[in-house]
C-alpha cells in the first residue's frame, strides 16, 4: 500500500488531510486521509484504538460504501491526452446533440482540468473536440486520470474556456452519463461567477437505465455499459468517456424507440400551452377549498389542469418537508451513487455517508455493507431499495 494515499477513498495524503499523529493508520497497514478517519470516528467511537475491533482497509471502504475502481496503478491513463485549440472549437451544422466528459484535478467539482466534446447526427459521431485545462487547483486525482500540474501548466484556464466554450453550447442538448459533468460545469460557473447557461442537459444514465429493465438498479455505469455494448475505451480520458456516452445514448434511444427530444421534453416535464381550456373539476375545487389558502374566486378561476398542477405541487411540498432526513446510499457502484446521491440533495435530503443515530433512511443496492444494514435495522431506520426510494420520490410513500 502507497502510504501517499488514503487506503480507503485514495485521495492523495498532504499536511492537511492527514490525522494526527498517524491516527487513521488500519491492521492491515492502511492509511486513512483526515475525512475518512473523521467518518470512522463518528461510526465508532473507539475508532480506532479499538481492541475487539481491528479494522481493515476493505471493512472501512464496505462501512464508507466507496468503491475504488484504480487504486495506485502507476498504468493508469498513461495514453497521450488531445490537445486542441480553445479557439478552434465548432458548432456542427445539423447536430442532434453533443455528449460532454469533463475530468477533475481533486475532489472539488469546480477543478476541471480536462474535456471532451463529441456531436452526433443522424446515429453518427459528426465531430470531436478535446483541450486540457488548467483548474489553478492542486492535483489529487492524477491516479486516476494521469494528469498532473505539468500537464496543464500552461493549458487555457476555465474563463477561457467559457468564452470559447460553454458559451456556445446555449439551447443545445448535451449528454451527459450520471450528474457528476453537470454539477461540474456548474460549480466551476459559480467559482468564476459566470451564469449557468441554458443547457439541455440529458444523463444518458437515466435514458439507459429507463430503457433496459436489467440494469434499472445496478450496472448502468459507464464502464459497465461499455462492457454490455462491447465498446473498448480508454475510461477517464474526457474525450473517450464522452463518445462513450453518446454511442450508450444512441443504442438506448433506438432499443427505446424514442427520439432524444424526448428526453428532453421528458426531462424538464414540459407543459403543452395548446391544450383546450378546461374548467376546474368539482373533486379539484373541493381538494383546494380544503386544503389551499386560494380564495372561491381564485379557485373558480383555474383551469383544470392549473388546478392539478397547484395541488400536485402541494403535495411533492408536504412530502419534501417530510423528508428532511438522513439518508444513507450503500452496495452501488461509483456512478450509481454519484446519480442517487445529486438526485437526493436535489429534493431536499440531508444524505450521510455513514450510519448515524438521526439516520432515517437506509438505501441498499446490490452488494449492501453488512454492518451498515445490521445497525440501520438495529437503529430502527427505514430500509429501501431503489424501486422504494423512486416510490417515495413519486408519490411521497413508504414502503410496506
Amino acid at each position: 500500500m502507497d502510504k501517499n494515499y488514503c487506503s480507503a477513498c485514495g485521495t492523495k495524503m498532504n499536511i492537511f488531510n492527514k490525522p494526527v499523529f498517524g491516527a487513521g493508520k488500519l491492521h492491515d497497514g492502511g492509511r486513512l486521509c483526515y475525512s475518512c478517519f473523521k467518518t470512522m470516528s463518528e461510526y465508532d467511537f473507539n475508532f480506532p484504538m479499538s481492541s475487539k475491533k481491528k479494522y481493515s482497509t476493505e471493512m472501512v471502504q464496505e462501512i464508507l460504501g466507496i468503491e475504488i475502481e484504480y487504486l495506485y496503478d502507476e498504468n493508469i491513463a498513461t495514453h497521450e491526452k488531445r490537445e486542441d485549440s480553445i479557439n478552434e472549437f465548432q458548432i456542427p451544422e445539423k447536430i442532434d446533440f453533443f455528449a460532454l466528459d469533463l475530468e477533475t484535478a481533486n475532489e472539488n467539482y469546480r477543478s476541471i482540468c480536462q474535456i471532451g466534446l463529441v456531436a452526433f447526427s443522424n446515429n453518427s459521431e459528426i465531430y470531436n473536440w478535446s483541450a486540457l485545462i488548467n483548474p489553478e487547483e492542486d492535483y489529487t486525482n492524477t491516479f486516476i486520470h494521469g494528469i498532473d500540474a505539468k500537464d496543464t501548466k500552461k493549458s487555457p484556464k476555465f474563463p477561457e474556456l467559457y468564452t470559447s466554450v460553454i458559451s456556445k453550447l446555449e439551447n443545445y442538448i448535451v449528454v451527459h452519463h450520471t450528474s457528476f459533468d453537470k454539477t461540474s460545469l456548474s460549480h466551476a460557473c459559480q467559482k468564476y461567477s459566470f451564469e449557468i447557461p441554458n443547457i439541455k442537459f440529458i444523463d444518458s444514465s437515466r435514458i439507459a437505465r429507463h430503457t433496459w429493465a436489467n440494469i434499472s438498479q445496478k450496472g448502468y455505469g459507464l464502464d459497465d455499459l461499455a462492457a454490455r455494448l462491447n465498446i473498448s475505451f480508454n475510461h477517464h480520458d474526457a474525450l473517450e468517456d464522452a463518445r462513450v456516452a453518446g454511442l450508450i445514448t444512441l443504442q438506448a434511444l433506438n432499443d427505446s424507440e424514442t427520439s432524444i427530444e424526448y428526453w428532453v421534453e421528458e426531462v424538464s416535464n414540459t407543459i403543452k400551452k395548446d391544450q383546450p381550456f378546461k374548467p376546474i373539476s368539482q373533486k379539484a375545487k373541493m381538494i383546494l377549498r380544503s386544503k389551499s389558502a386560494l380564495s372561491a374566486k381564485e379557485i373558480d378561476s383555474l383551469s383544470d389542469a392549473e388546478a392539478w398542477d397547484i395541488i400536485y405541487l402541494k403535495k411533492k411540498s408536504d412530502t419534501r418537508a417530510k423528508v428532511q432526513n438522513q439518508i444513507c446510499f450503500t452496495g452501488f457502484t461509483i456512478s450509481e451513487k454519484e446519480y442517487l446521491v445529486e438526485l437526493a440533495n436535489r429534493l431536499g435530503f440531508n444524505v450521510v455517508s455513514s450510519v448515524t443515530k438521526n439516520l432515517t433512511f437506509l438505501c441498499i443496492g446490490d452488494t449492501p455493507g453488512p454492518s451498515k444494514l445490521q445497525k440501520a435495522k438495529d437503529q430502527k431506520a427505514i430500509i429501501l431499495t431503489v424501486d422504494d426510494f423512486d416510490k417515495l420520490l413519486t408519490t411521497g410513500e413508504l414502503p410496506k
